[in-house]
């Protein structure tokens, strides 16, 4: 989907009748209560609505006025709305009208580079409060517009506070709240992975065995020379 397309796809309610468009063209709507199953078309700004209400073939087309990502109006060309104007709101988000990166996690970016990636100027940090109202230790950035969270700990704030330059690891998951599905993302401070790291036990070399003979170590010689230093003195 484009940055600058709104689509039509979703849960939309007004105070007359509510609908649920998917993408294979199967409707939900809701009039008085009632929940019905049925079809829609939409083209050249028009929604084409199709239910049964009680074995009778019901039609509601509706032109759309206007439409972002929270509000949609249209005007209604069918009984018993017809001439009406309506306005609906969003009232819930599937994950495909969710704002897309690149991948799932990034790693060794400094702060300037994460507000890059999110498309940020600034973060706008507030303490996350548990049940009781309290301050917890994790501050977060809400982004309405995109519908995504940024959430990071104190002491990592404070860090970065220090040194901007700080090495960091984004990583982000979808999560469903009220109004449907917003992307979460944690930022940590970078790690490098364990498998890359130099391990203590490698830089300890032993030379109990062959007592270091020809200046190798046992592994060396285990290794290397089939366990027999001798087999050294021909090595160039």
């Amino acid at each position: 989907m484009e940055k600058n397309e709104v689509s039509i796809l979703g849960q939309w309610t007004s105070d007359f009748f509510a609908f649920t468009l998917r993408n294979n063209n199967f409707l939900m709507i809701l009039i008085d209560g009632i929940e019905y199953k049925g079809t829609y078309s939409n083209g050249n700004g028009f929604i084409s609505i199709n239910y049964i209400n009680n074995k009778i073939f019901k039609n509601l087309l509706l032109r759309v006025e206007s439409i972002n990502k929270y509000k949609l109006t249209v005007k209604c060309f069918s009984e018993p709305y017809y001439n009406k104007n309506i306005d609906f709101k969003r009232t819930y988000f599937d994950i495909d009208l969710l704002k897309q990166f690149t991948s799932d996690e990034q790693h060794g970016l400094n702060i300037s580079d994460v507000k890059i990636y999110l498309g940020l100027e600034k973060l706008h940090l507030n303490f996350i409060k548990n049940k009781d109202g309290n301050k917890t230790n994790i501050l977060r950035h809400w982004e309405n517009d995109e519908r995504f969270a940024v959430i990071l700990e104190k002491n990592l704030v404070e860090k970065i506070k220090i040194n901007n330059d700080i090495e960091l690891s984004i990583f982000s998951e979808y999560k469903l709240a009220n109004l449907g599905y917003y992307t979460n993302f944690r930022i940590e401070e970078f790690e490098e992975p364990r498998d890359n790291r130099p391990h203590y036990e490698d830089s300890i070399r032993s030379y109990e065995t062959y007592n270091g003979a020809y200046g190798y170590d046992d592994e060396t010689i285990e290794s290397a020379f089939d366990g027999d230093p001798e087999n050294a003195w021909n090595i160039d």
